[in-house]
């Protein structure tokens, strides 16, 4: 074993250059160590193996490996919003969920406004990976004779237009029977599908109405989540 000594107070260990105030090269080992149970606080191997303090929090908010689960509603009502010419599939209108139950990678310090943004109605994919999203709206008001559906839109990063990558779309029945309106087809619609999402790559949800006035049910008959697998 050698052990070199710097003049400006860096001592190494199996080395003769070292690079930081002590500089091991080989094993480290610690018999014993007071228990702190307090202390959120751990050490980590960087660049060039610097050992350096971080934050369990911190470490969680950053690290790739954590995965994103979102979920978000409709208030007491739900708004439709018109998608314009952002959306190259005719006579689809964003729904508005601005209600988020849980949004794990919020985090105070690092992303304070998670990963879906209960402003814009959008989803920002946080790292590149597998995404199971689920939607589903209810209608309010009596939509008869017409295609009634729900869709999930991609848009890519950096781009300017959403994509239509799955949907639920059929005639929506109504008929009156004593003046009584009455829906033959059911009032909900809902959709699910598994899609590969790049960093920065945004998802919204859309219905398909005949009118932006068509309200919807809002709370837990219109809702998402979205689950990164992978």
């Amino acid at each position: 074993m050698s052990i070199t000594l710097l003049a400006y107070s860096q001592v190494g260990i199996n080395t003769e250059t070292p690079i930081t105030a002590l500089d091991i090269n080989g094993d480290l080992r610690v018999a014993t160590v007071p228990t702190n149970t307090s202390s959120q606080n751990v050490l980590v191997l960087g660049i060039n193996n610097v050992v350096s303090q971080n934050t369990v929090a911190n470490l969680m908010g950053s690290a790739s490996g954590l995965k994103s689960f979102v979920r978000a509603a409709g208030g007491s009502s739900t708004s439709l919003i018109s998608l314009a010419t952002d959306i190259l599939t005719a006579g689809w209108f964003q729904i508005a969920m601005p209600v988020e139950d849980f949004d794990i990678n919020t985090d105070v310090t690092t992303r304070p406004n998670g990963d879906y943004d209960i402003t814009t109605s959008e989803f920002t994919a946080p790292v590149t990976g597998l995404y199971e999203i689920f939607v589903q709206f209810k209608t309010s008001s009596v939509v008869s004779a017409a295609e009634v559906g729900v869709g999930i839109f991609k848009r890519n990063s950096g781009a300017t237009e959403f994509t239509l990558v799955a949907e639920e779309t059929f005639l929506s029945v109504n008929v009156s029977v004593l003046t009584i309106d009455l829906d033959v087809s059911p009032p909900t619609r809902k959709t699910q599908t598994l899609v590969q999402l790049n960093a920065g790559d945004t998802i919204i949800f859309g219905a398909k109405v005949p009118l932006v006035s068509v309200t919807l049910v809002g709370g837990t008959n219109t809702y998402f989540t979205i689950n990164q697998v992978r």
